[in-house]
This record gives structure tokens, C-alpha cells and sequence, in this order.
């Protein structure tokens, strides 16, 4: 039920679950984990083109520099992601983000908060849209003062929007979790796509935990499908915590303590498990056949790379000014194999290593990451010819994060054995390997 919800003294509640088995379904992981090797294995088929993979636009900050720029148009981002709420005065931040996804060459996903006056409300963005010649990718609605697109407002948003231009997706859901979409499910029959936002911290926020979140990527997904009518599915914003809370009884977020972070900022933003925990939320969601997916906000706390100036890093921040932090080079891997079609691949330890795999004219590109602070002996399972990798962990992580582009044109041939590819993994690293099968 919707929080809140009232209860009365002396009313019961009931829940019912049914749990269906069915052993013919293809399973999402090998089985027979153990001490040996954690093996890999490549379904040869593809599921699908790799997801468009976008970032969320920063409601505050400067421009960015053109250092900056260079750095994030190598990411080639599918959209930027920018939230407008058009009861206040929105214009600034629409042309902010109007000049910023040009410098990216990119489009705008417009997530739009309407008030009662709809038809006042969004009159007044397509004036500002179209002055400004603003290129849209989407646009998504929901109620001011709520988590969920309603049908009244679909219906309406989708009779001004469209004298914009008719083949702009229009679509809904929540800002909130998957719980808030299921609990208040879209009015599909109005909509172009349903989107809803993931973070993996609800209810535990140690390393083990957050990797077990992964796989419900994939049952969100799953599940939406129940209820979506196969409209597409565009997830975001990912980050690695809580951006809203719907079930605040106070003001959110609460204002930091002194010589604290602020509550939506993990330090694990700036890590190598927060690049092994974004390859695996990709891989999971790339394996679903989910349509999009933005990924946290450009730069900053919560970002891709450092600023090059601005509020105070957190304490004994290893990143300069201007550098990456390491999940940036699992989209650069990404980046570099555009229009990729992904195939499933099946872990024999999902909780300790996981991968991603990519296939573009013949080549085929597998990323792996270890979740765990022990190195893990890694092999792979389908056959290959030849291979060269390259691996981020923390022995060149510092220079990888202050000079990206020469790290990334580093790469050495893997040595075969009978024809399978194997490694031991480093603690916490991530690898990018090149096959030819």
C-alpha cells in the first residue's frame, strides 16, 4: 500500500505469496561454486543491443572545463538526463543543460515535474525548448507533489508535447524505487516507456550486500514486464545511494553533520569496488534488454570524474582535480565498441566475480570484475584463439585516475592455456579483455 497508510486499532493485514517453480527456465548463473577457479562461460547468442547508457545532469556546480568536456565526449553518452521542475523558474537549469549536451554531442532526457496548471506549465517549457532549439531524446513526467505519473497527467502532458514534435517518446513511472512503481503501476495505455530509478541501499550498505543487489536488477526488470504492455524500459537514475526517500517523515536529506559527507555521497563513488559494483549493475540490466540507463551525474561526489575546482573532496581523496575516478573506464570500455550486441554470461561465483560481455563485427570484448578483497583465479570457460587484456586494480589505479588516456591504450597479450583464457583477478579489479574466438 502507498505509505502512508492508516490503520486501524484491531484491523489485521493479510499477505499472500506464491512461489512457482520452473526448472525449464534458463538459469541466470552456473552452478557448483567453489575454492577452484571461478569459471566464465559465453552463451554465444546474443540478447540484445547494449542499452543506451546516459548520465544525470548536475543541478549544481560551474560549466564544465574543456578538459572536461574531452574527457566525457570519449564516454559518448547516449543522453543527458536533466530534471526540471516547471512550477519554479526552470530556465537556468534548461540552458545549462541545453550547452552542456551539446559540448557531449548528445541529447537531452527530460524528466519533467508538473504541478496542477499542466497545460500552463509545459506551454511555457516548449516556448523555452523551442527558443533555445534544445535537443530532445525523451521526455518524462510526474506530479509535483508526488512519486508517480498518474493518467491524468500522461493524458494531458502527452496533448501539449506532442505539438513539439509527435515522435519524442513520452513516458512515466516514478523517480522513486521499483516498490513505488509496482505499488502505483503506470498507466501504460498513455505512455511511450516507463522508467524507474535503482540505488542498492535500502536496508544494508556493506560491500557483500550491495553485490547481492545486482541480480534484483534483473527481477525489477523482469517484473516491470508483468505490467508494462512491452512498452520499453529506461532505468535511472543508478546511483550507489538514496537520491529521494519516499518514506521520509522529515525533511530529506537531512543536513549533514560537521566534517561529514552528505547523505546521498558514498566515498565508494571514488573506488575500485564502485567500478566493479557499476560493471556488474550493467551487466545485469544489459542482460535483461532494458532500452536505457543513466548512470549517475557527470562529475562530482557523485559523478564520473573530479572537479577541477570547487566544494572540498572528501578526505584523502586519491582523485586530482580534473582526474576520473575508476568506474569511468568501465564506460570508456564500453564507448569503444559502439552499436555492441551483448551476450550473457553465465558466472560460476556471481558474489565474488562477475562479467560482462560485448560482441561487435566478430570481436568480442568480456569485462570482469571481482567483487572481493582476495585476488580470484578466473578462467574462461568457451574457447578462444587469442587475447589481450588490460587490468585496473591497485597497483596503476592512481595513474589511471590522473591520466586516463594512457592508461587506456595499454594492453598485453594473455597467455592460452589449451585454448581458454584464464587470470588471476587482483582484489577489486577490473579487467577488459579482447578475445578472438
Amino acid at each position: 500500500r502507498p505509505f502512508p497508510v492508516d490503520i486501524r486499532a484491531g484491523e489485521r493485514v493479510w499477505q499472500r505469496i506464491t512461489l512457482e517453480l520452473q526448472p525449464t527456465r534458463a538459469v541466470s548463473v552456473a552452478l557448483g561454486a567453489g575454492d577452484g577457479p571461478i569459471e566464465l562461460t559465453i552463451v554465444p547468442r546474443p540478447v540484445g543491443p547494449l542499452p543506451q547508457l546516459g548520465f544525470d545532469f548536475p543541478s549544481d556546480g560551474p560549466p564544465l572545463t574543456d578538459g572536461q568536456c574531452q574527457r566525457l565526449r570519449t564516454l559518448t553518452p547516449a543522453h543527458l538526463r536533466c530534471e526540471l521542475r516547471l512550477g519554479s523558474t526552470f530556465l537556468p537549469q534548461l540552458q545549462r543543460a541545453v550547452a552542456t549536451a551539446r559540448a557531449l554531442a548528445t541529447r537531452l532526457d527530460l524528466a519533467l515535474f508538473v504541478g496542477p496548471s499542466v497545460e500552463t506549465e509545459l506551454s511555457a517549457l516548449l516556448s523555452a525548448v523551442r527558443a533555445l532549439e534544445a535537443p530532445i531524446a525523451r521526455w518524462s513526467v510526474f506530479p509535483a507533489g508526488g512519486w508517480c505519473t498518474t493518467r491524468p497527467l500522461a493524458i494531458a502532458a502527452r496533448a501539449v508535447l506532442r505539438q513539439h514534435d509527435a515522435n519524442t517518446p513520452l513516458g512515466g513511472g516514478t523517480v522513486a524505487n521499483f516498490c513505488e512503481l509496482n505499488r502505483q503501476r503506470p498507466p501504460v495505455e498513455t505512455l511511450d516507456f516507463v522508467t524507474w530509478s535503482l540505488q542498492p541501499q535500502e536496508h544494508a550498505f556493506d560491500h557483500a550486500s550491495l553485490v547481492e543487489t545486482l541480480a534484483a536488477h534483473a527481477a525489477t526488470v523482469e517484473s516491470a514486464r508483468q505490467f508494462c504492455d512491452g512498452l520499453p524500459l529506461v532505468v535511472g537514475p543508478i546511483t550507489l545511494k538514496k537520491r529521494v526517500n519516499p518514506y521520509a517523515t522529515g525533511a530529506w536529506p537531512p543536513a549533514p553533520l560537521p566534517g561529514e559527507l552528505p547523505r546521498s555521497v558514498d566515498v565508494r563513488q571514488l573506488s575500485l569496488f564502485g567500478a566493479a559494483w557499476t560493471l556488474g549493475s550493467i551487466k545485469y540490466l544489459a542482460e535483461s534488454g532494458v532500452d536505457a540507463a543513466t548512470y549517475y551525474e557527470l562529475v562530482g561526489w557523485k559523478g564520473l570524474m573530479e572537479r577541477d575546482a570547487g566544494p572540498a573532496r572528501p578526505a584523502k581523496s586519491p582523485v586530482p582535480d580534473g582526474g576520473v575516478f575508476p568506474l569511468y573506464h568501465v564506460f570508456a570500455d564500453l564507448a569503444e565498441r559502439p552499436g555492441a550486441e551483448v551476450l550473457a554470461v553465465l558466472s560460476s561465483d556471481p558474489l565474488r566475480v562477475e562479467a560482462l560481455a560485448i560482441r561487435q563485427t566478430g570481436q568480442t570484448r568480456l569485462l570482469l570484475a571481482n567483487f572481493t578483497d582476495q585476488p580470484q583465479q578466473t578462467r574462461l570457460c568457451s574457447p578462444v584463439s587469442g587475447a589481450r587484456w588490460r587490468v585496473l586494480d591497485a597497483s596503476n589505479v592512481l595513474s589511471a585516475l590522473a591520466e586516463p588516456e594512457p592508461f587506456r591504450n595499454r594492453a598485453v597479450v594473455l597467455p592460452l592455456t589449451a585454448g581458454r583464457a584464464e587470470m588471476v583477478l587482483p582484489p577489486f579489479a577490473i579487467a577488459c579483455w579482447d578475445l578472438r574466438t
